[in-house]
């Protein structure tokens, strides 16, 4: 049987995948769909790991939920920006 990853790692990587969401997506330009792609991969990848601990470790996995907002940041950014151009052309960039 697999032994399990320390707690303090996954949540260390699961915290290091939700910055790398969080910033990556400013340095790859103006090509929304790459920032939303990379957004996305590592989102799956966090899933992962959320569902790893989660599993090894049971309620402790539930720390690796901190890092939520981090994760969510563009795809939330862009769904505020898609409401505001439907409400009002004018508000688009």
């Amino acid at each position: 049987m697999h032994t399990p990853i320390r707690f303090q790692t996954l949540l260390v990587a699961s915290v290091v995948v939700a910055l790398g969401a969080a910033f990556i997506p400013r340095y790859l330009g103006p090509d929304v769909s790459l920032m939303l792609l990379w957004n996305l991969a590592l989102g799956v990848l966090w899933f992962a790991l959320v569902i790893a601990a989660i599993s090894w470790h049971r309620w402790r996995g539930l720390w690796l939920l901190v890092s939520v907002p981090l994760l969510v940041y563009w795809p939330f950014a862009f769904w505020l920006l898609v409401r505001a151009c439907a409400q009002n052309i004018n508000a688009c960039p």
